[in-house]
């Protein structure tokens, strides 16, 4: 011991296995704070994540890969000063916002949240946010650098850096690997290689901007030849795009709780359409609503045009979008809205803050109306997207951890903010009744609570639970009476199987409006739809 802190304090040169046994047991420790579960999956619930199972997976064959391949990226990102600084410091938050979201979230799968978790507005990613969550996290950056800069200390001190031909070879090792990838992925590396699921990210990340770049150069639908059929004079059209809402945790879908009373009044009386069945076009905001806003369907995953907003704004409609929210939605929504002359942005989670704001609008008086409304609904943080007073129904609600040990209280919470939204689709009702109204209300994607050890949403098209979503479709007395056949047909409809690609079409015939983009057969409320 004295012998090495005299090396230590005369900066001697220290024996160059001390720098290689630093690397590795690095390179080991990070194999075991990131071993989680196959990345991929669809059922987690069976994946032993014992630290017997950790220890012998690091003997197995891919456990070596993935260790070896840990070290010599490390190696390299120290040698590289600056640039391995560059380059190591996103690498380690990456790995540090998936250790965050499996240890103190409980989450099976993190890799499949990280990027809605990066994507999602600020407020909502407090949400996920405690102050012990947020010293951990600080606590594993400070490791983190800790990890680079004791490893520079080490390569200068056992004069390692001169080794010219290692980072040469390295480069070549890591360039190779991340050309072959997805090969690597299935064939060589565990499904738990952090870096390789990084760069599987990374790659969906460019594709994301190429699907958005699509988005823009679509044609816009009131280019292609259209005409206006009017309902009984000036109609209001409101569209609500939901948020991560089951249709199995509403009671108007079958639900045993009675997590929407005032809807299931409505429907009694005849005033509202219920499609329990849908399928939506994907587990994540920014995509689903592509699927619910153009022509694109399930079996035509890329729309050939754009959102059917500009066609509104063609044949004279008013146009508005509304997000509860202080800043902008997705940029697809942004994009898929564009053509809304009029754009409300609220500060609250909660659905009062643009309520009073559509009252407005819908109050200044006759003529053709379009409103588009995107709400926060029931998106985890679940306690925080209802108030706390009249809708804190279903006990205990609180959860701040690990989502996987406190599912009674999570379903409480989510639960209670489904009670809120009934109330807050009840009010717009409530509000437009004497109006020529029509309202139509459709979650973007649904939610996990566990099953096969997920959680949240953004997980495989597999997943049933996160994409069977509910269809409201509601109707004033007054738009009821003057097209009585319309409301017959969606209510002869309602139950059957639906999917986020008949929404454009049935918007677009609510609203009475043709278009060469239009297709009947998809149309819920068009005779042939209810053959």
């Amino acid at each position: 011991m004295t012998k090495w802190w005299k090396m230590l304090v005369r900066r001697e040169r220290l024996p160059q296995w001390a720098y290689w046994l630093y690397v590795l047991m690095v390179a080991v420790v990070l194999y075991y704070a990131t071993y989680t579960v196959s990345f991929g999956a669809d059922d987690f619930s069976s994946v032993d994540r014992s630290l017997g199972a950790h220890w012998a997976s690091l003997w197995s064959w891919n456990g070596a890969v993935a260790t070896l391949f840990f070290a010599v990226a490390l190696d390299l990102f120290i040698r590289a000063r600056f640039w391995g600084m560059l380059f190591w410091v996103p690498f380690m938050l990456y790995q540090t916002l998936r250790m965050y979201m499996y240890y103190c979230l409980g989450i099976s799968d993190p890799s499949s949240y990280v990027g809605i978790f990066l994507g999602t507005d600020w407020e909502e990613a407090r949400s996920y946010m405690t102050f012990g969550n947020a010293m951990w996290l600080a606590g594993s950056v400070l490791a983190n650098a800790g990890i680079y800069l004791l490893g520079r200390f080490l390569i200068v001190r056992c004069r390692i850096i001169a080794w010219r031909w290692i980072p040469a070879a390295e480069t070549a090792f890591l360039a190779g690997w991340v050309c072959m990838v997805e090969f690597a992925y299935i064939y060589i590396c565990p499904p738990y290689d952090s870096f390789v699921i990084a760069v599987l990210d990374a790659q969906k990340t460019i594709r994301k901007g190429g699907e958005l770049a699509t988005l823009k150069k679509l044609p816009k639908a009131a280019e292609g030849a259209s005409s206006l059929v009017q309902r009984g004079g000036p109609v209001t059209v409101i569209f609500i795009v939901g948020e991560s809402v089951r249709a199995d945790h509403l009671q108007v879908c079958g639900y045993e709780r009675r997590t929407t009373p005032l809807l299931a009044a409505r429907r009694q009386r005849g005033e509202l359409a219920v499609f329990p069945n849908v399928l939506s076009f994907d587990t994540s905001t920014e995509k689903s609503v592509v699927g619910m806003m153009t022509n694109a369907a399930n079996d035509r995953r890329v729309p050939t045009v754009g959102s059917f907003v500009s066609l509104f704004r063609k044949h004279g409609f008013q146009t508005a979008f509304f997000y509860n929210m202080r800043r902008e939605a997705t940029p697809p929504m942004m994009l898929l809205t564009e053509d809304c002359e009029d754009r409300y942005f609220s500060d609250s989670f909660l659905a009062d803050g643009i309520l009073s704001r559509v009252k407005d609008v819908l109050a200044e008086g006759d003529g053709n109306r379009l409103i588009v409304l995107q709400t926060k609904g029931s998106h985890y943080h679940y306690s925080n997207k209802y108030p706390r007073e009249g809708f804190s129904v279903f006990l205990p609600d609180e959860h701040d951890r690990d989502l996987s040990m406190q599912k009674p209280d999570l379903v409480n919470a989510y639960d209670n903010s489904i009670l809120y939204l009934d109330y807050f689709l009840d009010s717009l009702m409530e509000f437009s009744r004497e109006r020529n109204v029509v309202l139509v209300y459709c979650s973007d994607h649904g939610e996990s609570f566990g099953e096969g050890g997920r959680f949240l949403h953004g997980g495989p098209l597999s997943m049933m639970e996160q994409r069977q979503v509910p269809l409201l479709v509601w109707c004033s007395s007054a738009y009821r009476e003057k097209n009585p056949r319309l409301w017959e047909n969606l209510t002869r409809r309602q139950g059957g199987a639906a999917e986020h690609g008949n929404l454009f079409h049935t918007v677009l015939g609510l609203a009475g409006i043709w278009s060469v983009w239009y297709e009947q057969a998809l149309d819920l409320a068009a005779e042939e739809a209810a053959s």
